[in-house]
């Protein structure tokens, strides 16, 4: 894209020169050679300065119209190098230059004509008056095209500045999803196998029960791979895309999982979700009461209760479960993502260690954010 840009550049630098040269060209014969000289050189090169170096280059034309104004007769090619130094004096000039330059070049134009140009000398000043007004709109016409495309480029170039942090937002707001969804999904998933594997393992349990143990590593296991695919196909995308819930509400299963882990579960649901629940919502549910199971099994002694209750415009979440002796706070990424999940639903979210050694977890969830 770079290259083909620089190419369009440059034809446009090269069509400007063969224009320019063009109009120079024409009456050549009829002005002094040293002029005609410095007009042609003036129109091959100063087309391709004007990018790096403006300011020189409405000064060197500058420099060509003032020797020019005192040519006997006019030399054509001012008609092209003057409406070319405005133009080039509102397009690539920076503020406050381009605002100075664009007085100084309207005040000696009109000084050139009306007072210096040998051409019009013998002219009455009324008669030079037609001469002026029509010098003055042909450069101010130039000089309304360059501020008209200046103003376009610089449109178009906060545009794209717009676009690049937008895609920046949306990149980051995607891997803060996947994240979150990556720690949930493993750290539930490797919770619940570890706790199964530690009891069939080391605990005293008949062979149904171990095998009721595998037959819940294998269930969960497929579970987590499931969800993982999708993180997966979100991570192979080479553009960020909008970010989508990875799974549905299922608090029903998260509970049997959990039980089936040797978690003693006390679960109460308190009305029923609405039809339209927003599928971010009930993913930011699903992931509250995973998180607190998750907590409850890593960090407790062995049980939770949780209890949802679903109101007209909010959902609340109370999961409460004593813990151990070593365990004083719950402060992991895990906390941190479930903050980060609610406040993306305009929720709340506390946790808390009490006095008699239980920890809480309190959120508040709009359903319609």
């Amino acid at each position: 894209m770079g290259f083909s840009m620089q190419r369009q550049t440059t034809l446009r630098n090269a069509a400007f020169a063969a224009v320019l040269t063009l109009v120079c060209l024409l009456g050549i014969v009829s002005y002094s050679q040293v002029v005609s000289y410095m007009l042609l050189i003036g129109a091959l090169v100063l087309p391709f300065t004007r990018w790096r170096w403006g300011l020189a280059t409405v000064a060197a034309i500058a420099v060509v119209l003032a020797a020019a104004s005192i040519c006997e007769v006019l030399p054509i090619g001012v008609i092209a190098l003057g409406p070319f130094a405005a133009y080039v004096t509102r397009r690539h000039l920076a503020a406050p230059l381009r605002d100075i330059a664009t007085v100084v070049l309207l005040i000696g134009d009109i000084i050139a004509i009306a007072f210096i140009a040998p051409a019009l000398r013998e002219l009455e000043p009324a008669d030079r008056i037609p001469y002026v007004a029509w010098s003055v709109t042909l450069l101010t016409v130039a000089l309304l095209f360059g501020e008209l495309r200046r103003r376009a480029e610089e449109t178009a170039e906060k545009d794209l500045a717009r676009q690049r942090e937008q895609f920046e937002r949306d990149a980051q707001e995607q891997r803060a999803h996947l994240a979150r969804e990556i720690h949930d999904i493993v750290t539930h998933s490797l919770t619940v196998i570890v706790a199964q594997a530690d009891g069939a393992r080391f605990g005293d349990e008949t062979l149904e029960a171990k095998d009721a143990a595998l037959r819940t590593i294998g269930s969960v296991g497929r579970d987590s791979l499931r969800q993982m695919r999708g993180v997966v196909e979100l991570l192979r995308s080479s553009v960020p895309r909008p970010v989508e819930p990875l799974a549905k509400l299922d608090i029903d299963g998260l509970v049997a999982t959990s039980r089936a882990g040797g978690l003693q579960v006390d679960y109460t649901v308190k009305g029923t979700p609405p039809e339209d629940l927003a599928p971010v919502t009930a993913l930011t549910v699903q992931r509250i009461v995973q998180e607190s199971l998750t907590n409850a099994i890593k960090h407790g002694t062995g049980s939770v209760d949780v209890t949802v209750r679903w109101g007209d415009d909010v959902v609340e979440i109370l999961a409460t479960n004593p813990v151990g002796p070593g365990a004083v706070s719950h402060q992991g990424h895990g906390v941190e993502g479930m903050k980060q999940r609610v406040s993306l639903v305009n929720g709340t979210v506390t946790t808390s260690l009490g006095a008699t050694g239980n920890w809480t977890t309190e959120a508040r969830i709009p359903l319609h954010p």
